[in-house]
């Protein structure tokens, strides 16, 4: 990995656990992952398989996808530096209920496995540590989206625009919309009432 691509995914690991990890122990986690390039819809992780990977963007937007009925649901976006893992096949080796998939062009996702995860955890308290930070911001993020996310069409719509810039330029209506939980149509008019508003 070029010295600028490692500078900018660090920081961005930083970013979205609010811990720097020590060279040493970024080192080992980067070089001990696996690449992966994806470029939209394409399955990263898929929906009903067990996978105890753990998953880390380092470019692109990847999106946690389910199906609700005959309706796809989109809960999630990961930008770069993110960290991504199906909780019911980590903990408890089932089925992942989520579908990892990447949104944009050129994506890339790191993949680790779970076996030298636990290894990492094990023998270093401050990667625990880091572990936990990441736990955390997890957690933070779900109900930031709550938070955030609320109210009619275009009140949702707006937030994400104030919030993901990155996901309104790069990501394509129909997974927007799935995300939003509105038709493809109707995010249309909503991006021809935001322009026109600025």
């Amino acid at each position: 990995m070029a010295q600028t691509d490692l500078k900018s995914l660090k920081q961005r690991i930083v970013e979205a656990t609010k811990m720097d990890l020590p060279e040493d122990l970024l080192h080992e986690l980067l070089s001990s992952m696996t690449e992966i390039k994806a470029n939209t819809y394409d399955v990263i992780s898929p929906i009903g398989e067990v996978d105890t990977n753990l998953y880390l963007c380092k470019q692109g937007i990847v999106r946690y996808v389910y199906n609700s009925g005959n309706r796809e649901v989109t809960h999630y976006f990961a930008p770069a530096g993110h960290i991504l893992v199906s909780w019911h096949s980590y903990f408890h080796g089932l089925p992942s209920f989520f579908q990892m998939e990447a949104c944009c062009k050129n994506t890339v996702v790191l993949r680790l496995p779970k076996e030298k995860f636990d290894e990492m955890v094990r023998k270093s308290h401050i990667f625990a540590q880091w572990v936990v930070n990441f736990y955390h911001s997890q957690f933070f993020l779900f109900e930031r989206k709550i938070e955030l996310f609320k109210g009619d069409a275009r009140q949702r719509f707006d937030a994400l625009l104030a919030n993901r810039p990155d996901v309104v330029r790069h990501v394509p209506l129909g997974i927007i919309a799935s995300y939003l939980g509105i038709t493809p149509q109707y995010l249309s008019t909503l991006r021809k009432l935001s322009v026109t508003k600025r």
